[in-house]
């Protein structure tokens, strides 16, 4: 639960850079955050050292960075909706699903954090383009 609570306010932080005055682009910011956050799998993908799993963590986190690059330059929600399937992402990690060796606090506070910056990124950016 504590791994959830970090999560969140660190998703609370970042949001309040991503849309303050200090970032020009919240919507760069977003896509490159999620592009990150996609990468992370990947590397606890080739970390584990099976073959299947960093092959699979790799494909995922590839879809990620063409989601992040297809939502900055043609439709900004696509890096919202990729936050979210990236939360969903994180909760599929388990012992009788993707079986990534990573830490385990790693998966809900990876997913409060997605859930909760793609929260904040709909409404601005909602309001933003509205």
């Amino acid at each position: 639960m504590r791994s959830a609570t970090v999560g969140v306010l660190l998703a609370i932080l970042t949001s309040v850079y991503a849309w303050s005055p200090l970032d020009p682009e919240p919507l760069a910011f977003h896509a490159l955050a999620l592009a990150a956050i996609g990468a992370v799998y990947a590397g606890f993908g080739l970390v584990d050292g099976r073959t299947g799993v960093a092959a699979l963590e790799v494909v995922v986190a590839t879809a990620f960075v063409i989601v992040a690059l297809v939502g900055l330059w043609l439709a900004p929600m696509l890096v919202g909706f990729g936050l979210v399937l990236h939360g969903v992402w994180d909760l599929v990690h388990g012992p009788h699903r993707v079986t990534t060796r990573i830490p385990g606090w790693y998966p809900a506070f990876c997913a409060a954090y997605d859930f909760v910056f793609a929260g904040v990124f709909f409404v601005y950016g909602a309001a933003r383009a509205g």
